[in-house]
C-alpha cells in the first residue's frame, strides 16, 4: 500500500502549526513549506501525493503555485484554501483542471479533512487507472496476431460510438436546448448549437410571458458527460417548474427559489452550475438580469455603436449555500443587440492553441450588427470552425459544445 504524503502550504507559520496539531492523528504523511518555491524544491525531491496551499501569499500565490505543480507533477492532486472574495479567480481554474477543489475559509476542521480525504481517494483512483491502463498494453502485445477479430470489434466499438452520440444528441436536443418563440413582438431571437465530441452541460431555455416580455436562461454545468448533461437537464427543470406554478416572480426570486432547492444537491454532488438569466420587457425597452457565475451579457448599443459586457456578482449554483442573489437592469434602445454564450465559444482553440475569446465575439458583432439574428448565427458558425480549422483538412473538431443566443430589437 501506497504511503501518502500532503504538503500544505502557507506563508504563515501558525497556519502550519496548527494544520500540524489538527491533523496529528491522520494516517498520511504530512509535509509543510511556507512559500510556493520551498514547496516545489521539496516536490523535486520527494513524492508528494497531494497538495494544499493558501491563496494569498507573497511573491509565488497559491494559483500560481498549482498551475506550476500541474504542469511539473501532473499527478498531484491540487486543492487551494481562499476567502470569498477570491471566487471569481478561482472558478476559472477549476474549469481548467488546475485545481481539483476549492476550500473556503475559516476551515471547518469536519469538512477539511473530508475534503483531503477525497483528495487522497481521487489520487489512489487515477493511480489505479494509470496501471490498469499499463496492464492494458501488455495484453494488446498478445492481441496483434488476431487481426480479423480487432477488425470485427473496431467496426463495432464505431458502431457504438455513433449510436452513443446519436443518443447524445437526442439528450442535448429534448432536454437541454430550448426551443424559440414563434410570436416575438419587438425582436429576432436566433441561436447556434455547435455539439462537441462529447456530452457537455450547456441548456438554455426561452420562456414567452407575452409578445413583448420573455425570459432567457443559459447555464453551464461544471464538467462533461452524461453526468453534467443530466444535472443541467435537472437544473433546467427547476426554473420551468417554478415558473409554473403562478405567483409572477421578479427574477431574482425565480433564481433565489432554484439556488434554494438546489445547492444543497449540487454540494453533495460535487457539481456547481454558471446560471446567466435575462428578463426581457420589450414594451418598456428594459432588460433585468441575474448572473451567478456564468460569461458577461454581451450588449450591443445601437445609438454608440459599441458593444458593451454587463457581468453579476453572484456565484455559481452550488458554490455557496448562503447566497443572496442580486438583479440588475439594462436599459435598451431600438436596433440593440443581446448575446449570451457559453465558454465553448470564448475558449475554441486555433491549432496554434489561440482562444477565440470574448474580444474577437465583440468585434464580430460589432462588425455585423446590420444583419438579422440568423444570418449572424450563420456567420458566427463559419467563423468559428474556421478559426479551430483554418486548412479545412478535416472537420472542425470541437473541446465543448459552443451555445449562443441572440436577440435583436426591432428598430424604429
Amino acid at each position: 500500500m501506497i504511503q501518502i504524503t500532503i504538503l500544505f502550504v502557507d506563508d504563515e507559520q501558525s497556519v502550519l502549526n496548527s494544520l500540524e496539531r489538527s491533523l496529528i492523528k491522520e494516517p498520511y504523511k504530512k509535509k509543510f513549506a511556507l512559500n510556493g518555491q520551498d514547496a516545489l524544491d521539496l516536490m523535486s525531491k520527494e513524492p508528494v501525493h497531494v497538495v494544499v496551499s493558501d491563496m494569498k501569499m507573497p511573491g509565488m500565490d497559491g494559483l500560481s503555485l498549482l498551475k506550476q505543480v500541474k504542469k511539473q507533477f501532473p499527478e498531484t492532486i491540487r486543492l487551494v484554501l481562499s476567502g470569498f472574495s477570491e471566487v471569481d479567480l478561482i472558478i476559472p481554474a477549476i474549469n481548467a483542471g488546475e485545481i481539483y477543489r476549492y476550500i473556503s475559509k475559516p476551515i471547518e476542521p469536519f469538512k477539511f479533512k473530508a475534503t483531503i480525504k477525497s483528495a487522497i481517494d481521487m489520487y489512489l483512483l487515477k493511480l489505479d487507472r494509470k496501471q490498469l491502463v499499463e496492464k492494458l498494453k501488455v495484453k494488446n502485445k498478445d492481441l496483434l496476431s488476431a487481426l480479423t477479430k480487432k477488425e470485427q470489434a473496431e467496426k463495432a466499438l464505431e458502431k457504438a460510438r455513433l449510436s452513443a452520440r446519436k443518443f447524445d444528441s437526442h439528450i442535448e436536443e429534448r432536454l437541454l436546448r430550448g426551443n424559440i418563440p414563434r410570436y416575438i413582438k419587438g425582436a429576432d431571437i436566433a441561436a447556434l448549437n455547435l455539439s462537441a465530441e462529447n456530452l457537455a452541460g450547456d441548456f438554455y431555455e426561452i420562456i414567452d410571458f407575452t409578445p413583448d416580455r420573455f425570459d432567457l436562461i443559459i447555464g453551464d454545468v461544471m464538467g462533461k458527460g452524461t453526468h453534467a448533461a443530466l444535472i443541467g437537464a435537472g437544473t433546467k427543470q427547476h426554473f420551468l417548474r417554478v415558473l409554473s406554478q403562478g405567483g409572477n416572480p421578479s427574477l431574482s426570486e425565480l433564481v433565489q427559489t432554484v439556488h434554494n432547492q438546489i445547492t444543497q444537491s449540487l454540494m453533495e454532488l460535487e457539481s456547481f452550475v454558471t446560471i446567466f438569466c435575462a428578463r426581457f420587457d420589450l414594451k418598456h425597452q428594459k432588460l433585468d438580469f441575474v448572473d451567478c457565475g456564468h460569461l458577461p451579457l454581451l450588449h450591443y448599443q445601437a445609438l454608440e455603436g459599441i458593444c458593451i459586457f454587463h457581468k453579476g456578482i453572484n456565484t455559481p449554483l452550488g458554490f455557496i449555500k448562503e447566497e443572496k442573489i442580486v438583479e440588475n437592469s439594462v436599459s435598451l434602445c431600438p436596433g440593440d443587440i443581446i448575446v449570451l454564450y457559453s465558454d465553448g465559444i470564448t475558449e475554441a482553440k486555433s491549432p496554434e492553441g489561440i482562444m477565440f475569446e470574448s474580444e474577437r465575439l465583440e468585434r464580430f458583432i460589432e462588425r455585423h450588427h446590420t444583419l438579422e439574428p440568423v444570418r449572424i448565427i450563420k456567420k458566427l458558425e463559419e467563423q468559428i470552425k474556421q478559426f479551430i480549422n483554418p486548412k479545412k483538412l478535416q472537420a472542425p473538431k470541437l473541446q465543448d459544445d459552443c451555445t449562443c443566443i441572440i436577440v435583436k430589437l426591432a428598430s424604429r
